[in-house]
């Protein structure tokens, strides 16, 4: 919420990105075969911008180090998870 005016982009990304996250996950679930892996990698994209994005905020100071990992290591464990399915979705 401190991200200065001039830099409302990146806080407009972040939130874009995390509704798009919500977005793919929903149509992966909702999908089947190969476009079920689509939206998966898709998916995969966006975690990781949301976490570039939290980078940048982090480089310029609007987030604290501390809360960059804790949200990191969110992240981290999704997209964990996300390689999972992806893996069990090629398997099965």
């Amino acid at each position: 919420m401190n991200f200065p005016n001039n830099d409302k982009v990146i806080k407009d990304r972040i939130m874009t990105a995390a509704f798009d996250v919500l977005e793919m996950a929903y149509m992966a679930n909702e999908n089947k075969d190969d476009y079920r892996i689509g939206y998966q990698k898709r998916l995969l994209t966006k975690v990781k911008m949301i976490d570039f994005y939290l980078k940048l905020a982090c480089d310029k100071n609007y987030i604290s180090y501390q809360k960059y990992q804790k949200i990191g290591t969110y992240l981290l464990n999704s997209l964990k998870q996300i390689y999972g399915w992806i893996k069990s979705e090629k398997a099965g």
